[in-house]
């Protein structure tokens, strides 16, 4: 992203989604614009614009849910301030042009670096696995430099909060397994402490 800094960015993410989808987007931004970052993760060298420990703002576009190819001009300004691009990604994502048109316009603008997908739906590289091609949750543009990697919210539940942590990690650019380390042990004090204060 050459000589761009944190303090350009107006969004913290882009989220890239379908009308189809529309329950995960709005779960998805909620859960980033509500994340506060472990007290022990360094967060010197992060590329987003944080708000204290917080993540700052995601853009979620609830206005234009069409399926014209034409990004308006607010999208484009939008996609322009935005430090990350992160696709939901389902058989629906993938026969939309929208989402195929914003996942370009994204990466003529930023390159590929700062997109990350969550799958919610469907099967990654369905075709190339003998499976219908229907089935296949992501778009073609996300192919160009190779199969893309993704969190994964299909195992229900259960995965949602380590989804959300791969893509906190990507957007920080730590480790994945350092910040879901630094997680546990955050929830393991709130669980002592609870314990305590009801023993108490």
């Amino acid at each position: 992203m050459g000589d761009e800094t944190a303090t350009q960015w107006q969004y913290s993410g882009f989220i890239s989604y379908t009308h189809a989808d529309k329950r995960w987007a709005r779960w998805l931004h909620r859960s980033l614009e509500t994340y506060t970052v472990p007290g022990s993760v360094d967060l010197a060298r992060s590329p987003l614009s944080l708000q204290g420990r917080k993540l700052g703002r995601f853009f979620l576009d609830e206005a234009e849910l069409g399926s014209s190819t034409d990004l308006s001009q607010s999208i484009i300004d939008a996609l322009q301030v935005s430090s990350a691009l992160i696709v939901i990604c389902s058989p629906a994502a993938a026969a939309s042009p929208r989402v195929e048109e914003e996942i370009r316009a994204f990466e003529s603008i930023h390159g590929r670096d700062r997109i990350f997908c969550l799958i919610v739906d469907g099967r990654p590289a369905a075709a190339a696995r003998n499976l219908d091609p229907e089935l296949e949750c992501f778009p073609a543009a996300l192919f160009d430099g190779g199969e893309p990697l993704a969190a994964d919210v299909r195992g229900g539940r259960s995965q949602k909060g380590e989804a959300r942590d791969r893509l906190v990690a990507g957007l920080l650019q730590i480790g994945f397994d350092d910040l879901r380390q630094r997680e546990l042990a955050r929830r393991n004090r709130r669980l002592l402490v609870t314990s305590v204060a009801s023993i108490g």
